[in-house]
């Protein structure tokens, strides 16, 4: 298991210590425009060896987009995951703006998680119009706008306490399992 979360934290680092600072290139996708934007945010944040570029560093290398270390706890029992994120967002046109990430974390414990999301905005809204006569639009009031999300994710955890369907079920009537599920879905 170790192995493992030291190949997702190299996973992590690796696009982020290949960036260089050079001026952007003719024919630069999104994507790539803006894995050299965090490389400098980056660099700029981690570039000294004091209390405050260390915090702006962890803070810099936490939330930044669209790659950056993503952590926390599994179930209990199975400690902390730590693991690479990757965050984006595409707007195809003023109707709708979609937001995706993905994320694999792993503990010691041998615990892990991936997963997929995908939010779909329609924010083509209608602005509200003023009308001085008797006669009320027929789209007045307000209208819902819808907002999807879909996802995908897959757990392991190697120890999972199980006390049984009875409602009174003691801890020392649990037993300890394994367990292993994969779920997707939108809402």
């Amino acid at each position: 298991m170790k192995r493992l979360v030291t190949i997702l934290w190299l996973l992590a680092a690796a696009p982020l210590a290949a960036q260089t600072p050079a001026a952007a290139p003719q024919g630069e996708s999104a994507f790539h425009a803006e894995l050299r934007r965090e490389g400098n945010r980056v660099r700029e944040s981690c570039s000294a060896f004091t209390l405050k570029k260390i915090s702006d560093c962890a803070i810099e290398l936490a939330t930044d987009h669209p790659l950056h270390v993503t952590f926390g706890t599994l179930a209990p029992q199975n400690g902390i995951g730590f693991g690479p994120a990757l965050a984006m967002h595409y707007t195809p046109n003023e109707n709708w703006r979609l937001n995706w990430s993905a994320d694999v974390v792993g503990a010691i414990s041998g615990a892990w998680r991936a997963g997929g999301y995908l939010k779909i905005v329609r924010t083509g809204v209608e602005l509200p119009t003023v009308s001085s006569g008797p006669a009320a639009s027929s789209h007045a009031g307000i209208h819902a706008y819808p907002v999807i999300d879909v996802y995908a994710q897959t757990i392991s955890l190697p120890k999972l306490a199980y006390f049984g369907w009875a409602p009174r079920a003691t801890a020392p009537a649990s037993r300890i399992t394994a367990w292993a599920s994969t779920s997707s879905g939108a809402v």
